[in-house]
């Protein structure tokens, strides 16, 4: 039974805040301890429900909710954290597991599907392959500058697969996707919506009457006239069809077999079909009829009585092909087709002009041409007047693309590429480093292994949209290499890297990577015996020291599990560390993290002679010493070649993917506060695929880990995965919602001195906590923690840490953080 509006809910509110709040709302004054109570599931329930109203005031609200999902019990654990220091959850879906987000652009494939959503102004691309097969959805915005994003639509997904086909169902807002070759090794029937409205979500259409055989390589068209979906042709194995099946779109769809009168055309796929509004009919052009290829042309009317009439366009046609596209331009009343293999791949385009007579001409159009292609994906974008074409064939079985191009059909001709959101990004690569550059909020990629060894740099900046740059430094570069190692020195405001291969060579050699001003590569030549070549060893800054420290690795002979320290002051010198207690085995393809509460390096698997999954501690102090550690939890399976960084805002190490003989997709976190401990965290939304020898690295300013490359198995990968743990808003226009809410305005001044200002205003009273952070992502200091009243309100940051200890020269975070938000501001400092 719902309680009435306000009055009911209100006496519900304070019979149980009285159990628990003993004492009234104030500025920085967090509520005391709940009571040991717990409620029970109908209270809670209640709770939840009476949370709703709007007119309660927003701190009543936000505790109603929270008393709802967690009981008192969960409550007063909640406010017993933050009253702690430790961090704030978000009340959004995001908790500490997190969600995957895809990055960027979707791999280069062909043999998959795109649709136009005119709603949303947009090409969505679903499936096809790419070393294999694929299930994601994609979605290119077309207005301004394109941007890809993955859709990662709810509900049960049709099996990855190529060679379907997809129309947009206007009436319904959808996307219709029908048959295919899927992962099963199978030619499939089924039938799949897609809604575009809201969430996007996968549902399994399943028609009634008596289905199409199952196929691939066939086509389909929307036809508005009679609300239905039309296919034909296709291949399903060695049958080549010459079928039309339409498909009703109603509350109850059901599939026909059509029996077109007049001559049929021969059985076939890979060609092109588009439906012609102005005659009401299908067009059908080429394809492959299991002995030669076609350039035929045909139409078949779509009246109460269909039927087929071959046609013969004056013009010489374009050369018989299959894996074409064509699309049809109402501007100009023509049906233009682009593309294609007759033999060999092509990047030609041709107008087939319908009003008055058929008649096929070759455009000739002006800009860049792109690259030869077939079995890509083509839509008309009415907004701009142009085909946009995605991806494609373009040597057989070996080379996929992922460009887009966009090929203006009005005033003249003319091809571009578009100028994607999110830059070109590097060639897909695997044992590549990468190194997180808080100064200038981006991250460093450096090297890798992509067919050849690089030394390329490249930079991703993180606000927004991801953006990837080739960088072009000075001097002369490091010799290409992979299996490195690199880290960012704060101090000097510059990369280093140390070893790794090239093959034939294993290097001990380390450079450097200035970034203040124009970046420079240097050779630094430290003093000291230094550590012999060496690969797939691990190395971390140590803040405290101003060091680097490396361990493990191998030279191809012998595997290592000696201990080293290269100074990074003026007079740069290598030392061996020689730690008391019992070492770990010599190893390769580990992971090290610097654990700055505890000062010591963690390590964690890799391969001796086998794969391990044990995890070991260096003490940093004076008398460094090994520990083993036994964390409580199921640990992770031994593995190789995975990453692992350091999560500040939680206290934990967080492990990704790996190789254990077979390519891994798991994650794992691993709290080093409060007793250590294992878990294994399932994020929201779709992983990525499995791989190893990718890399990561924490973005502090976002709360996220950041995943680019690696080796799936099947291939190189160029994809970029955020794993985000805090979202201010549940949707992604937060920028309005949260601006209603709450505004933190940059430190000012900004660069400062010593003492700055935090200003920041409140709409609604609420929990704020507020904490520096710096480049490394330690906590040195909270400003504040407790509940603030709505309004404006400043706050002094003397420059300084928790013992009140001046901090040095460089650049900090202060994070904002509430229950529904967080922001994150940065602040230079000089001394």
């Amino acid at each position: 039974m719902k309680l009435p509006p306000t009055t009911g809910h209100v006496r519900l509110f304070l019979l149980l805040a009285g159990l628990i709040l003993q004492a009234p709302l104030a500025a920085a004054q967090a509520p005391p301890p709940a009571a040991s109570a717990r409620l029970t599931v109908d209270a809670r329930h209640r709770l939840t429900e009476a949370a709703r109203d709007p007119k309660l005031a927003f701190w009543q609200r936000e505790f109603m909710q929270g008393l709802g999902r967690d009981g008192v019990e969960g409550a007063a654990s909640r406010s017993s954290a933050a009253r702690t220091g430790a961090p704030l959850r978000s009340s959004s879906t995001m908790v500490d597991d997190g969600t995957w987000i895809a990055a960027a652009q979707p791999t280069a494939r062909f043999c998959h599907t795109a649709i136009y959503d005119p709603v949303r102004d947009r090409m969505i691309v679903f499936g096809g392959y790419d070393g294999g097969f694929r299930n994601d959805v994609w979605a290119l915005s077309l207005s301004g500058t394109p941007v890809w994003c993955d859709l990662s639509p709810s509900g049960t997904a049709p099996t990855p697969r190529n060679v379907q086909t997809a129309i947009y169902d206007p009436v319904r807002d959808r996307m219709i996707v029908f048959g295919g070759f899927d992962v099963t090794g199978n030619y499939v029937n089924d039938t799949w919506a897609l809604t575009l409205s809201g969430s996007p979500a996968w549902s399994d259409l399943t028609p009634s009457g008596t289905p199409p055989s199952g196929r691939g390589w066939h086509t389909t068209i929307y036809d508005p006239v009679r609300d239905r979906m039309l296919m034909f042709g296709g291949r399903d194995g060695t049958t080549f069809n010459n079928d039309v099946w339409s498909l009703t779109l109603g509350e109850s769809p059901e599939w026909t077999a059509l029996a077109p009168s007049g001559t049929l055309p021969a059985g076939r796929f890979s060609h092109a079909a588009i439906y012609d509004p102005v005659r009401d009919r299908m067009l059908v052009f080429g394809g492959d009829d299991g002995s030669v290829y076609r350039n035929d042309l045909w139409a078949m009317s779509l009246t109460e009585s269909p039927e087929w009439t071959e046609l013969t366009p004056v013009g010489a046609p374009p050369t018989a092909r299959p894996g074409h596209v064509a699309i049809y331009d109402p501007a100009t009343d023509r049906m233009v087709v682009f593309g294609g293999y007759d033999g060999n791949f092509l990047n030609d385009a041709w107008a087939l002009t319908l009003a008055g007579g058929p008649e096929w001409s070759e455009l000739t159009a002006s800009g860049a041409v792109p690259l030869v292609r077939g079995w890509h994906t083509a839509i008309y974008d009415p907004v701009r007047g142009r085909m946009v074409a995605f991806g494609g064939e373009h040597n057989p079985y070996s080379f996929a693309l992922k460009d887009v191009w966009s090929l203006s059909l009005t005033a003249g001709p003319s091809w571009s590429a578009l100028a994607l959101g999110g830059g070109t990004r590097p060639a897909g690569r695997y044992s590549h480093v990468a190194v997180a550059d808080p100064t200038r909020d981006r991250m460093l990629v450096f090297g890798g292994d992509d067919g050849n060894n690089r030394n390329d740099v490249w930079e991703l900046s993180l606000p927004g949209v991801p953006s990837w740059t080739l960088m072009a430094p000075d001097g002369d570069p490091p010799p290409p290499r992979h299996d490195h190692t690199a880290l960012y020195d704060p101090v000097r405001d510059r990369i280093v890297v140390f070893g790794g291969r090239d093959g034939a060579n294993h290097f001990n050699d380390v450079w450097t990577l200035s970034l203040t001003g124009t970046p420079t590569w240097s050779a630094l030549a430290p003093s000291g015996t230094p550590p012999a070549g060496r690969y797939s060893h691990t190395a971390i800054y140590d803040p405290i020291r101003d060091r680097m420290v490396v361990f493990g690795g191998s030279d191809s002979l012998s595997n290592f599990n000696d201990v080293w320290a290269l100074s990074l002051s003026e007079n740069p010198e290598w030392s061996e560390i020689i730690p008391t207690g019992s070492l770990p085995t010599t190893r390769l393809g580990h992971t090290a993290i610097y654990d700055p509460n505890g000062d010591a390096m963690v390590t964690f698997a890799g391969s001796d002679s086998s794969y391990r999954n044990d995890l070991w501690t260096l003490s940093l102090g004076p008398d460094p010493a090994w520990s083993e550690l036994t964390p409580s939890g199921t640990p992770p399976d031994a593995r190789g070649w995975h990453t692992a960084i350091w999560d500040p805002a939680r206290g934990r190490m967080v492990v990704f993917g790996g190789w254990d003989g077979s390519c891994r997709s798991d994650a794992w976190a691993l709290t080093l506060t409060g007793g250590a401990a294992w878990n294994a965290i399932v994020p929201a939304g779709t992983s990525p695929s499995a791989r190893f020898s990718h890399t990561a690295v924490y973005d502090p300013a976002r709360d996220e880990m950041v995943v680019f490359g690696g080796d799936d198995g099947g291939g190189y990968r160029d994809d970029l995965w955020l794993l985000k743990w805090t979202s201010p808003v549940s949707v992604p226009s937060g920028a309005a919602a949260l601006s209603r809410r709450f505004e933190l305005s940059l430190p000012r001044p900004n660069p400062s001195r010593g003492q700055s200002f935090v200003d920041f205003e409140l709409q609604e009273p609420a929990r704020v906590a507020l904490d520096v952070f710096d480049t490394q992502g330690r906590r040195v200091k909270q400003i504040a923690d407790g509940w603030f009243t709505a309004g404006r309100h400043a706050l002094a940051w003397h420059g300084d840490d928790e013992r009140g200890h001046a901090l040095g020269t460089g650049v900090y975070f202060i994070r904002m953080q509430g229950s529904g938000f967080q922001v994150t501001r940065r602040t230079m400092l000089i001394r």
